[in-house]
């Protein structure tokens, strides 16, 4: 066991990351957006940044749950709600929004999914169908196929997966096709794009980034959403398969 006085000596020697960064809740939707520019958004904000990852379901429980942290980016309804129960500070302010998308093995023959009827059928041939349990993605999904009237064909080939794992699954050749925000499935090794929804499918998620009601960090904070909608962001986003806002 090492000594209390060693044991106190080597924390100040060796400080813990998120004692000296910027504690930042991120959406899986912003993942590879955030990670290609960080360096980018650390110069700015002048601090480092420690980023946590998760689905916007997963991050709205737990700030709920009273986590602790300075900035938060998720989509714009669950910013609203948390800001509503002073979780989060007023005055978040949107930063991209992502569509969604049909991923599938990468060197499979890609599918005419251009028409809703063309992606009824697709999806009616395929041998399982995989996307995030509480996913924002999730609402637009099941109220598509519900539409389509395959909701009830596709259930016993349906694997609703944890956060960040529906497209892993594909890349993995453990599925054969995730139906998810277009940012998920770019920058995962495996798999290729398809294609967006057909137009009379398709629906946007917007996300939003404040600052926590609790932080001390609030110029930080400040200094990250500024850089998160500045033009420099604004192409990685479109690189990663999503639009600026």
């Amino acid at each position: 066991m090492i000594p209390s006085a060693l044991a106190a000596l080597m924390l100040l020697a060796f400080p813990s990351f998120s004692q000296s960064s910027i504690v930042v809740l991120s959406t899986n939707a912003v993942k590879s957006s955030l990670e290609r520019m960080l360096p980018q958004a650390e110069k700015a904000v002048g601090r480092k940044l420690a980023v946590e990852y998760s689905s916007t379901g997963t991050l709205k429980q737990r700030i709920a749950a009273g986590a602790t942290f300075d900035a938060t980016i998720v989509t714009r309804d669950a910013l609203d709600e948390l800001t509503k129960q002073n979780k989060l500070a007023p005055g978040g302010l949107d930063v991209a929004r992502g569509g969604i998308g049909v991923g599938i093995r990468a060197g499979a023959p890609k599918p005419d999914i251009r028409t809703g009827e063309a992606l009824k059928q697709f999806l009616l041939k395929a041998k399982s169908v995989t996307y995030t349990d509480n996913g924002a993605s999730r609402p637009f999904i099941d109220a598509m196929l519900k539409k389509m009237g395959i909701e009830t064909a596709l259930k016993s080939r349906t694997l609703l997966e944890p956060p960040g794992r529906a497209p892993e699954l594909v890349g993995e050749g453990k599925a054969e096709v995730v139906l998810t925000l277009m940012s998920e499935i770019m920058p995962v090794k495996g798999i290729q794009l398809v294609g967006p929804l057909p137009p009379e499918h398709q629906n946007f998620v917007v996300l939003a980034a404040t600052a926590s009601a609790t932080t001390k960090e609030t110029s930080a904070v400040r200094a990250l959403i500024t850089f998160l909608k500045s033009p420099a962001a604004a192409q990685v986003y479109r690189d990663q398969g999503l639009e600026s806002r």
